[in-house]
């Protein structure tokens, strides 16, 4: 789309032309329409150039449009959704957390049957990085070594005695005697 023609049409056209859709034009093209308005009518803008106090005043609103669209924008744009919304909700930022599937995985297990306390396969202890994580994610549940509950990924051969409590994905909760 060629930029010169940007002036030239209405705002809901450039809407429905753009490839995707981005606020930051719209802001822009809805003041651009505003000008535009006042450009096409001869009569108003011949007005505006005689009178010094409408043109103080179109000048005044066109700058109050402008900082009220790009507070708005700001607004939606650099606030996250969920976390605005209501920051203590159960469950809010699992999506935005990043978090491994196995984390999530386990804070699942751990939420649906309930448990108190926690221990965890030492393959999952040797990477620091994702034992850090499910500590901090299960919070308030504790890590207990001498729990009878036990994470484990699906992969992993369990060589003590216990029973499959739960399985969620990569995950498995064991019950130990």
């Amino acid at each position: 789309m060629n930029v010169l023609r940007l002036f030239e049409q209405p705002i809901d056209v450039l809407i429905l032309n753009m490839p995707s859709f981005d606020p930051m034009i719209l802001a822009n093209s809805s003041i651009i329409t505003f000008v535009n308005f006042l450009v096409r009518h001869k009569e108003l803008t011949l007005w505006l150039a005689k009178n010094k106090v409408a043109r103080r005043l179109v000048v005044f609103l066109i700058c109050i449009l402008a900082v009220i669209l790009y507070r708005n924008l700001g607004k939606s744009l650099l606030t996250d959704r969920y976390i605005h919304g209501n920051p203590f909700a159960v469950g809010v930022g699992y999506k935005e957390s990043h978090l491994a599937n196995e984390i999530i995985s386990i804070k699942n297990l751990a939420t649906n049957t309930g448990i108190s306390d926690f221990k965890i396969s030492t393959v999952i202890i040797s990477d620091a990085e994702k034992y850090q994580r499910i500590i901090e994610f299960l919070y308030p549940l504790r890590e207990n070594g001498t729990s009878h509950f036990l994470f484990s990924l699906s992969t992993e051969k369990i060589t003590i005695d216990c029973h499959e409590l739960g399985r969620d994905q990569a995950v498995i909760l064991y019950k130990c005697k």
